[in-house]
């Protein structure tokens, strides 16, 4: 099924599906410390609305996916997530409240932004069992000024580890700013 202009209405199921969408977003905070911002839409506020434009809406309830098509931009509150698709498989529950987020895969000049931190990458791809992100090709994540460059970019969300990998003979890039008094801007 294909929903297309500027004005949709979306069934209750898809409806809980984009508010477990939201409550996804907000409760897996890329993050460089605990202590630290969280990333994503919304980290710290999970009743925040988020709201999704694009140009064209998919889904497939037997697949169970959803899929938002040309110019996507997701926010809540001064967080935002851009790609030129953004897709996202479910796992249905006895209700549509009970739906839960399998993965989510961006693609196309993908763009996450906070107020402190940001990131871009070709690729992303959020997986819910591993609370695993994974951003390929022109990788760039960016903490303020400090920022890590690669061809591909593996946070460990609930580990609050990640791993940086170049590409053909490319290195990875870092480059940290220290703060005035000493150690290193998060």
């Amino acid at each position: 099924m294909a929903f297309t202009g500027k004005r949709v209405r979306i069934s209750v199921r898809f409806g809980a599906l984009l508010l477990a969408f939201a409550i996804l977003l907000a409760n897996t905070a890329i993050v460089c410390s605990r202590e630290d911002e969280g990333f994503l839409v919304g980290a710290d506020e999970d009743d925040a609305p988020i709201r999704i434009l694009s140009d064209r809406m998919e889904a497939d309830t037997e697949e169970k996916w959803i899929e938002f098509i040309g110019n996507v931009r997701a926010t809540q509150n001064n967080s935002v997530i851009e790609a030129e698709r953004l897709k996202v498989y479910y796992i249905s529950g006895e209700s549509a409240e009970s739906d839960s987020i399998r993965k989510i895969v961006a693609e196309g000049n993908v763009r996450i932004t906070s107020e402190t931190k940001r990131a871009t990458a070709d690729h992303a791809l959020y997986s819910a069992d591993n609370q695993e992100l994974v951003l390929t090709g022109n990788s760039n994540l960016w903490s303020e000024e400090n920022v890590v460059r690669g061809d591909k970019i593996t946070v460990f969300i609930d580990k609050d580890q990640s791993i940086v990998e170049g590409d053909d003979g490319k290195q990875v890039e870092a480059e940290f700013y220290p703060k005035k008094k000493g150690g290193i801007q998060k």
